[in-house]
């Protein structure tokens, strides 16, 4: 298969025709280049919170004020205004994943649950469309925008890969799950503002591929909206695999530049796999129970 993982870079919009517009760019140049799997970033639809009187569509640099700020939106009015639009974003990525015969991953966005409203992946496929809610929240998540946590994980066979939404690939036993399940790829949408955040979902998806010996397809957001709810941001997208022979020695199949709105393209062989878990002189996923992981001194 041939994969692309898209770094998108939040841009001015005055309709959600153009939210929808940039979505359907990014994936047809993906397309353009051979791709037949398209992975989005987490929060894309943070960029139509400028459709909501929060900022100014031609401005990336200053947002609207007001004496009362009334036409800014509080934290806690982004995913009431966002959700109602997710329908309209599943019914898009299904149109774009049927016509173009793709497996698209079409970034995560806001909707309301039963539980509240929680963070969600669209995953659409020619004959089928999943939804995967984000499993763990950050502090932010949590406690400003009060975000549910998911129930659970969402696996498909073809093409064999799972989903982790930026926080929850910090936790070894989401991707341990999705491996025993099956999946041979596990897509990382995420939107991380500091060079920590990013570093910390970059460098786990990397211990990943290495405990796992999986692929790790990591996409993130960029741009900025000037204040909040995206003040900065810091990322680069990556295709990752194991550090073991038959792939390359730093563990990188392809990489977008820091900060840029790019794409990310490999051909993903997935009997490597298998010829990595097997072959080479260390084998962490064969060896994974091994261990005695057992305190047995009581000195402290």
């Amino acid at each position: 298969m041939r994969l692309a993982v898209v770094t998108w870079a939040i841009r001015p919009i005055s309709s959600e025709a153009e939210f929808f517009a940039h979505m359907t760019e990014l994936v047809e140049s993906a397309v353009s280049q051979g791709a037949d799997t398209v992975i989005l970033p987490e929060s894309i639809d943070l960029e139509r919170t400028q459709l909501f009187g929060g900022f100014r569509a031609d401005s990336m640099i200053d947002p609207i004020s007001s004496g009362s700020g009334q036409n800014r939106l509080s934290d806690q009015e982004i995913p009431r205004a966002l959700a109602p639009g997710f329908d309209a974003t599943v019914s898009h990525a299904d149109h774009l994943a049927r016509k173009h015969g793709i497996t698209l991953l079409a970034g995560t966005h806001l909707r309301k649950s039963d539980r509240g409203y929680v963070n969600t992946a669209i995953l659409a496929t020619p004959t089928r469309t999943y939804l995967a809610d984000k499993n763990v929240m950050t502090q932010w998540e949590e406690t400003e925008w009060r975000i549910e946590p998911g129930s659970g994980l969402v696996a498909i066979e073809e093409p064999p890969m799972g989903i982790a939404i930026c926080y929850d690939i910090e936790f070894p036993g989401a991707a341990r799950s999705l491996a025993e399940a099956g999946c041979q790829l596990i897509a990382v949408p995420s939107f991380t503002e500091t060079i920590r955040g990013f570093h910390r979902v970059r460098r786990t998806c990397h211990a990943r591929t290495i405990e796992c010996q999986v692929y790790v397809a990591h996409a993130s957001l960029v741009g900025n909206l000037g204040g909040e709810p995206v003040p900065y941001t810091y990322g680069s997208s990556a295709i990752l695999c194991p550090s073991v022979h038959p792939f390359p020695e730093l563990g990188i199949l392809a990489e977008t530049p820091a900060g840029e709105e790019s794409i990310a393209l490999a051909d993903l062989d997935f009997t490597l796999i298998e010829e990595g878990r097997n072959a080479d002189d260390v084998r962490n996923w064969r060896d994974r129970e091994k261990g005695d992981w057992v305190i047995r001194n009581q000195v402290f």
